[in-house]
Formats: C-alpha cells, structure tokens, sequence
C-alpha cells in the first residue's frame, strides 16, 4: 500500500514514474500508524528478496471474484485472464505482480488488496460495479484506458480509498454522489472524461483533498465564489489543497478572496471557465503556477505577482486584463510568462535593475496587445516610452507578434545562446535583421514577416536546428545565399514578397535539405531562368511558388513531382495575375463550386496541399496544417501555432478557426450575450436576443428568470446540433419532462406571441458575411429561405402532446434525449409540428413565400418591412459585437493576412407579435445547398436554388474571391496594397490626398500628428479626424473600401457594420460594447472605419 510521509508518496515496489505521479499528496499520520506501515513495507521488501510470500494467509475469496469480474467486463489487458487463472495460486499471481499491492494477513485471517494500478492497461468497456468490493482499498488508478460509460455509485463503498485516478478514459455521466461519503481522500483525478459534478458540493465534502484534477470534462459548474467554497478554502482545504485543476469546464463565478489562505497551495488551474471579476488582491504566498487563460477577467495584474517567491508559470492569456505590465514581475524563479490576448497598452519601467534578475526565465509571450511605442531597445531621446530588454540568458521562446512592436531589432539583446523560438511578426520594425541572429544556433522557428524590415538577408550558413524561417511581406533587399546547406533541417522557407533580386542559383534546390517542403519566393524582382536543379530537388518538397518574379519557365523541368509548383505570371511587367484554383475541404458547397467554374475557375483535388489553390470552402489552411503535423508527426494541438504559416497572401477561404467556439455553440453564445446585455450602454432599448442560460452551470439564474417572469415558457436547447433537433418545449425548471441530465443543453425564452402568417409561425434565416472581427466588417443580404410550421400556432395543444409523448417513452424505456418533439403517436411531427419551424422546406413555401424579403413586402406591409430590416441588422451587428473580441484576437494570432478568411454565418430571426426581430441562433456553417422539399415542389427548389446562388455570388464577390491583381505602379512603398483591386486603391489616395492625410512612414517622426489618440475617445464618427495615417491603416481603409464598392453592386446587400453614419447613436453604443470588451485601444480600427465610411457616405 503507498506509504504518505513528509517526502511524499512512496509505492513500494512500483516504478519510478508511479512514485511520482502524486508528487505533493501528503498524508499526516500517527506516531503508531507510520512505524506500522514501515514496518510492513520493510518486510514486504525483505519477503521479495527471498522469493518468499509476505504472508501465509489467502486473499479473500469475494475480492478474487471481483478482480475476475473486472478483467472479463473491461477486455483485453496485458495478461489476458491473468486473474481468471489465478483463482488457485492467487498470492503469486495477484499479489506478486506490479499492477496489485496487498495488504498482508489482517486480523480476519485473510490477506485484503490494497492498490490497483491498472493505468495504461488498454482496458476498454464499462467499470463493473464489483469495482467497490474491496474494503481496504487505498488506491484505484484506471487512468490512461480506454473506459466508457457512467462511474459506478458502488465507488462509495471504497471508505479507506485515499487515491483515484479516472483520468483519460472517457467516462461520462454525473459523478457520484456516493463518493462524497469517502473520508480520507486526498488525491481525485478526473481530468480529460465527460464527467459532471458541482465544484461546490466536491470541494466542501472532501475534507482531506490535496489534489483535485477535472480538466478537459466540459461540465464540471458551480461558482468558484459561492458559500461553500468561500468556507472550503477558509477551513478544511486550507492547509491540504496542493494542486487544483478546473480548467476546460463550465465554472462560473470569479476567484474569490479566500483563495489566499489555501497556504500549500501550488497549483491554480483555471483555463477555458466562465469566469469574469478582477484577479484576486492576493494569492496564497508558495504558488508555483497560475494558469487562467480564456475567461473574462478584466482590470489589472494584481501587485503580488511581482514578489511570489516561487511563482514558475503565469499563463492569463486571452482575457481582457489591461493597463500596465508592473515592473518586477520577472521574480527570480519566473520561468514562463503568457500574457498575450490582453489589452495591456504599458509596460512599468524599469522592467528590469539587472541582467541577473531574470536568468530563469524561458519562455515569454505578450503578443497581441495595444501596446504604445513598445521597443527591443531603449532610446534616450524616448525616455516616456515603454522599454523592454530582453536580456535573459535561459530564453526559448520569444513570442511578441502583433503588439505594436517598433523601432529596430537590437542585436546585443538578442545574444540569446538558447533561444528557439523567436516570433515577431506583424509589427512595425525597422532596420536590418542583426548579425548576431546568424550565431543562434539552437533557433527552430522565426517569425519576422510583416514588418519593415529593409536590410539584406543575413547569413543562413549556421542554423543547424532551424526548421521555419519566415522573413516575408518587408522590405528586404538582397540576392538569395548559393545553397541551403547551413540549413539541415530546414522544412519552411517564406521569403516572398520583398524586393529580392538577381537570379535562383542552382544550388538552392539541387542542395536543399531532405527535410524542406515549402518554400516561397514569390512577388519578388529575381529573373533569369527557373534553375534545372529544381527537378533535383529533395522528395519531400511539395510546394514551390515563384510566381509574380520576372522569371523565364525552363521546359527541360520536370514537374510531375509537385504537387504544388506555380510559376504563373512570371516575365512580365506592370500588372500580375495569378491563377484561378479552389478547393473544398470538408461538406461540399455546389453553389460555391458551380459560380467559380462558371468564371473560368478550375477545382482542384482535396489532397492538393499547402499553396496549390488561390480560394477555399472549408478550413483548408487547417487541413495543410494538419498534413503538415502528420509529415512531421506532430500532435494535432499544433495546428493553432501553424495555421498562420500555411495560409498565403493570395489565398482566401471561407473559415475561421474555432468559429463554433464563440458562435455556433448555443451554451458559449448565450454565456456572450447575457454579457454584452449588461454592458450595453442603451439599457432602455428591448434586447434583441431572448434570455438564454447555459445548464448546468447556470440553472440557479435560470430558476430565478423563471421566477421573476409571468408564466413563462422555454425551449431547452442541445448547445451544438441543427436542424432543431433535440429541441424540447417547457414550463420552466421544474417541468416533469426534463431530461434527466441537463449537461450540454440551454434554456432559451420561448418568444411568445410570435408573428403569424395564415396562423404558422415562420422564421427567417438571412445571411451574413463576415471579413474581419478586428476590425469588425459585416455585410447582410436582405433575403433569405422562410421556414414555416406545419400546423397551425398552439402552445397548449404542442405542451400536451409533447408531455404525453415524454410519459409514453418512460414507461416504454426509450431514451428520452434524443427530441421528443420529433416523433408523435403516427410518427409525425407534434409539437414542433405546433410551433417549431421545421428547418425543411414544406408545403406552405408553395402557398406563401419561398422567400423572406417578398413575404415581408406582402404580407407585413404595416410593420414597414424598411424597418424591420434594419432592426434585424442591429440584432446581427449586437451579435457580432459580443463576440468580435474573442474572435479578433484569435484572428490577429492565426491570421496572416488581412481579408485572407471570410465567414458566411446564419442567423435565424423571429418576429413577435409587434414585429420586432429576435436572434434565436446563430449558426457559424449554415446550409448553403437546396433545402429539402417534402413536397416535391420544382417550383419552390428553383426559387430556392436561385436565392442561394445569387447569395453566394454577392458574397464571394465582397469576399474578394475573384483572381489577385499587382499593380507595381501604385505610388506607395507599402506591398500591403499588393491584392486589391486598381479602383479601390486608387479611389482611397485620392480621397487621402484630398484631406491633406499624412502617411507616417514606419520609423519616422510622427510628434506632428497632434492629439490623434485624444480624438479616438470620441464616439460620434462624424467628429473622429485622423490627420496622420500609418500605411497598414491605409490598406485596412483600402480593404474596406473594396468590399464596400462590391457590396453596393447588390441592391440586397447592407452593411451590418461599421453602422452607417445616419444610425450614428447605435454605432456609439457599439464602438462603447467593443471598447469595453478590448480595452481603449482595442476599437481603434474599428472608429478608424467608421470615420472613413463617414467621409465617403
């Protein structure tokens, strides 16, 4: 049995790596009790040193039949039927094998087992309930299998159970409540299951717990600030807790005060939570690790942070923090700090009072953040400015991209001997790329691109461990080095777009590395022939695009072996055009497909990686990336950090990453509006959204909604699913047809009365493109499929039917989950029949309208269908504001480029009985093919298959997927401007040059601007006036203005946002929501916007 003492945990006989599993769990014992378990240790190891057994006694027979049991229900272990066999000589081969301790003979007579280590044992199947047979059990660990299937509530009766591990199976159901009644607990490990529990109940019942671990459940709830774990972490747990890990579920609440006074504390996981409020003043003085990424903790950093002795790892990322980073918080032990996807704008300084404060610090991130005149290198003549000397000599990671970064890279800074990452792309350096950056060999992967770099390549002759090396999009001048053999291990090469010349030597395919795969040197000045090694070069190198050069295609090169090579528009001057390919990754669109083939696009083949497309349906980038981590066996949870390096500044797809986290997840986009419903600066106008709690996590609030309401009625939602399935109508949270297990499901207020037509309600499903969320741009086109009940509106005969069908299923045994709304006594449809659209087109299409904008001019002319479609775009624009900044960051993270990632999102809108709009669901992959037609109507599938089609062509067309044109004549040293349109270029520097606007030329003086910042406060667009304009705001302003000139080409199309300047007072209260949820500056672009759709309206 393990033996807890002052050291830790010990397992007597077992593995090194089992010893330190439960490093910190520490069990304080009696004088007695120690010297007993010593005692029994010691000669269990002198019984093994003999070859002879610890004791003469029999294991108890009902703990035999039991291990039996659970081999035989949880399949094929590493000795199939060890147990089975072992009923006869059971002390050899139970107790003497390394996946059981036993307790030796006790005073019943019988030797009892006290620890199974059945980890990493390739069980699968359902934990049988024999599993609670063994009343002297100390420690069950089952982790990293292959389980399924509820825990068993038999689990209660293991009262001497010290140490569970369930973690890495995939368990589901509620924890159980047996569990509770277990004394002496003091390791549970649940991590990376599909459990439930309340945090509150589990922290106040375990009295002795040292570590705790739910991470990766999903439906872990309860307020970390509630009553009871107030008093948890004030009495019982405040000298055990050593370890807690809730990240990666639905707990709520903010971290309270009393988290302090959990004083062996080392170990705050909270990650991925639903957690908001300001970091705690205080945290307990021996943290080691402080882990809260992706909540909504706002204000500040707490001034503690600074002088926690042994803090390791403080990982807040993407949160809304903000203000000033304060100085001293490299503490001497700090090893890893991720601070990036915040709003912070300062750093304190000194940073730093010697080199010698920050030696152990190895991996820092503080990228996307406002940061003001943030600098590599200090400069006397901008003493005011923020500084920061990145002096550290044990630095590996080096991550600042997309942070306001300027001025020039210091090389004395950069002497880092053991860096190997170095990230900081999309800034706005200057200068030359120092020398000393040639002598880092321990670099794996650098990230200079997107900056204002003009210096020559440097030298490439010593990097042996490099394996991605971006330098594109600057302004580097310079011939390409005769080989790549200082490279070894390069696999990435990106060095297109910047102002390279001369000719590709032979050399740089003929000696490439066996490992490179890509490389790019497209839209630069190289010419001369396409070098013959190209035929040479190693297998491994799929992708080569050279196009946009002035190069000469050489036919002796055989191509065959690419995948990808383009060598389009090479040879030529002045204007440049590259090719006409799309891929389909994922569900296949045919409209999409059908429009482009019909403009002359080919359609290129789903295996075709990397750069062989210049557009895409689905998340194609994604998909290199994955291939790209399969060829270089990587983990899947790479993809987030590759995704930017595999997507081209001349492609566009129609994906964002992750987009169904925020959006397409009813329980995430219920948890965002209830937030921006508060923060909304117009508390008078009625919310456009109806009230929505995520269960479990928030049924206390739910209950109170219910109660505070006149006989309400709610639809309890599945929080990912389509098509309504699913979809239950209720009375509230007491209703007798509630599911047994509210996990994973929304109660959303039942809009009531609706707006009928004929007696059916109907809704509507309109379309919206999105092109950025930083800075938001929308665009709405007013129509959309209609979607009608079948039967008549009738809430009380749909509630009855719904009820009567519940009860019948119960009695019958069938699963009551699956949406009872679907199947009636005939198997129709019943109460959805009532009051649920279908999502499928019926008959009543061929009555009314297929679609919404003549159903709204025929039938609702007195509601003013003007107005309604204006409310509508404010409901979509609100939408989109509560999750612009979640998205915005995740934008800037993984997006290269600058209008390179387009959504097309649904939303679907009820109309009341008053005729206001009501976002019911946004859907972030709406069906854009033929709706299924019940009735066989080739009328209404026509009408319906021409609406998509004209839907999809307005917003490919604003999407910019149309071929990419150069226009090397554009007056503009910026190579920002390189995929627009010559119009829309040309259109923006007129209208500048009309203003008198000054273009601040990166590294230039810009004192002459004046009190540009002062004029960003305020929220009238008509009043904002930029006097001085950076060249990345003039391509924003020129992206803008291209999609705007494509979107007035559509009579149906609106903009949603930025709002037009006649709704200027709507547009104030949304630029005041995205300043709230970024920061100060984080709307910047966004006021930015508005002030140029002011100028041109």
């Amino acid at each position: 049995m393990p033996h807890f003492s002052g050291s830790g945990v010990h397992f007597g006989g077992k593995s090194k790596a089992r010893q330190n599993r439960y490093p910190r769990v520490k069990r304080r014992r009696g004088p007695a009790m120690i010297l007993a378990i010593t005692t029994l240790l010691t000669m269990k190891g002198a019984s093994a040193a003999n070859g002879q057994e610890i004791s003469e006694c029999e294991l108890f027979p009902g703990e035999i039949e039991a291990l039996v049991d659970i081999e035989e229900s949880t399949g094929d272990w590493r000795v199939k039927g060890r147990f089975a066999r072992g009923r006869t000589k059971h002390k050899k081969v139970i107790c003497g094998s390394d996946l059981i301790e036993c307790t030796g003979c006790m005073s019943d007579g019988f030797d009892h087992i006290s620890a199974l280590y059945l980890d990493f044992n390739n069980l699968t199947g359902i934990l049988p309930a024999s599993v609670g047979q063994f009343p002297h059990l100390t420690v069950l660990d089952v982790s990293t299998n292959e389980l399924n299937g509820p825990l068993p509530d038999s689990l209660g009766n293991l009262k001497n159970l010290q140490i569970l591990d369930l973690s890495y199976n995939r368990f589901e159901g509620s924890f159980p409540s047996s569990l509770y009644d277990i004394p002496n607990v003091v390791a549970l490990q649940l991590a990376y299951n599909d459990i439930s529990g309340d945090i509150e109940s589990l922290l106040s019942s375990f009295k002795r717990l040292e570590m705790f671990s739910a991470r990766g459940n999903r439906f872990f709830q309860g307020d970390l600030d509630s009553p009871l774990v107030r008093k948890a972490f004030s009495t019982h747990l405040a000298d055990t807790l050593v370890e807690l890990d809730l990240s990666w579920n639905a707990v709520g609440g903010t971290i309270p005060e009393e988290i302090r006074l959990l004083s062996r504390l080392e170990k705050l996981s909270l990650s991925q939570n639903e957690l908001s409020g300001s970091l705690p003043s205080r945290l307990p003085f021996g943290l080691k690790s402080l882990e809260a990424e992706n909540n909504d903790f706002f204000g500040g950093l707490p001034d503690q942070l600074s002088v926690l002795p042994d803090l390791q790892a403080l990982r807040l990322k993407n949160n809304r923090l903000s203000g000033e980073i304060p100085s001293g918080l490299l503490g001497a032990d700090l090893e890893i700090i991720d601070l990036s996807g915040n709003s912070f704008d300062s750093i304190e300084e000194p940073w730093l009072s010697a080199p010698d404060d920050c030696t152990k610090l190895k991996s820092l991130d503080l990228s996307n953040n406002p940061f003001t005149h943030l600098k590599l290198s200090p400069s006397s003549s901008e003493g005011t400015m923020a500084t920061l000397q990145p002096c550290w000599r044990s630095l590996e990671i080096l991550r600042i991209h997309s942070a306001n970064l300027e001025g020039e890279i210091p090389g004395k800074s950069l002497a880092l001997p053991g860096l190997k990452v170095m990230d900081l792309h999309n800034n706005r350096l200057i200068g030359s790329i120092p020398k000393v950056f040639s002598s880092l060999e321990n670099l794996e992967s650098v990230r200079l691109d997107g900056n204002y770099l003009d210096s020559s390549l440097p030298n490439l002759s010593n990097l042996p461990k490099i394996t991605h090396l971006s330098l594109h999009s600057n302004r580097l001048s310079d011939t390409l080095p005769a080989s790549l053999k200082g490279m070894p291990n390069l696999q990435v090469l990106y060095l297109h777009n910047n102002h390279l010349t001369g000719t590709i030597p032979t050399g740089l395919f003929k000696d490439a590395p066996q490992s490179l795969v890509s490389i790019s040197l497209h839209l630069n000045y190289f010419k001369g022939d396409i070098p013959p090694s190209l035929a040479d070069a190693p297998v491994t190198l799929r992708d080569v695009t050279v196009h946009g050069n002035r190069l000469r295609n050489n036919p002796r090169i055989f191509l065959g072996k690419y995948q990808c090579l383009d060598l389009n528009a090479n040879n030529t001057e002045g204007r440049r055009i590259w090719g006409r390919r799309f891929k389909i990754c994922g569900t296949r669109n045919d409209f999409f497909a059908e429009i482009l083939v019909d403009d002359g696009w080919d359609e290129v083949d789903t295996n075709t990686p990397l750069s062989g497309w210049e557009a895409a349906y689905g998340d194609c980038a994604a998909q290199s990336a994955e291939d790209w981590n399969k060829l270089n066996r990587k983990k899947s949870d790479s993809i987030g950090r590759e995704f930017g390096m595999h997507l081209l500044d001349f492609q566009v797809q129609s994906r964002y990453p992750d987009m169904y986290v925020v959006l397409a997840d009813k329980g995430k986009f219920a948890t965002a509006m209830e937030r921006a419903r508060v923060r909304r600066p117009d508390t008078t106008r009625n919310p456009p959204h109806p009230s929505s709690f995520r269960l479990p996590s928030q049924l206390q609030a739910w209950r109170k909604a219910d109660r505070d309401g006149e006989q309400m009625i709610w639809l309890l939602k599945p929080t990912i699913s389509c098509c309504g399935r699913g979809i239950r109508l209720i009375q509230g949270p007491d209703d007798p047809s509630l599911p047994p297990s509210l996990r994973g499901y929304v109660a959303q207020q039942f809009v009531h009365p609706p707006l009928l037509i004929d007696g059916h309600k109907f809704v509507l499903r309109l379309f919206t493109i999105v092109t950025s969320f930083r800075p938001l741009r929308a665009y709405h086109y007013r129509d959309g499929p209609v979607f009608y009940t079948g039967s008549r509106y009738n809430v009380s005969e749909a509630i009855r039917i719904e009820r009567k069908a519940t009860e019948r299923a119960e009695k019958l045994g069938e699963d009551v989950q699956g949406g009872l709304h679907l199947f009636g006594e005939k198997g129709g449809f019943i109460g959805k029949d009532h009051l649920l659209t279908d999502y499928y087109f019926t008959l009543k299409q061929r009555d009314y309208e297929v679609r919404a904008a003549p159903l709204l001019e025929r039938f609702l002319p007195k509601f003013k269908p003007e107005k309604i479609w204006e409310d509508i775009e404010v409901a979509m624009a609100e939408s989109l504001v509560a999750a612009a900044d979640r998205m915005g960051k995740q934008e800037a993270q993984d997006i290269p480029y600058d209008g390179s990632v387009y959504e097309v999102v649904g939303f679907d809108i009820l109309l009341d009985s008053y005729g206001r709009p009501w976002v019911c669901e946004v859907n972030s992959t709406p069906n854009m093919g033929l709706e299924v037609n019940k009735g066989g109507d080739m009328e209404v599938e026509e009408e319906d298959g021409y609406l998509k089609t004209e839907i999809m062509r307005a917003m490919l067309d604003i999407a910019g997927v149309h071929p990419r044109r150069i226009d090397v004549s554009i007056p503009l040293k910026s190579e920002l401007l390189i995929n627009h349109p010559e119009n829309c270029v040309q259109d923006v520097l007129n209208t500048l040059n009309s203003l008198g606007t000054q273009l601040i030329i990166a590294g230039s003086d810009d004192s002459h601007c004046g009190g540009e910042e002062d004029e960003l406060d305020s929220q009238d667009s008509e009043k904002i006036d930029f006097k001085c304009l950076r060249e990345r705001d003039i391509a924003l302003i020129t992206s803008f203005e291209c999609e705007r000139l494509a979107a007035k080409r559509y009579p149906q199309v609106s903009m949603v946002f930025p709002r037009p300047p006649d709704s200027k007072d709507e547009m104030g209260n949304m630029l005041g929501m995205l300043e709230h949820e970024g920061g100060r500056h984080g709307c910047r672009e966004d006021r930015l916007l508005a002030w140029w759709l002011a100028l041109k309206h």
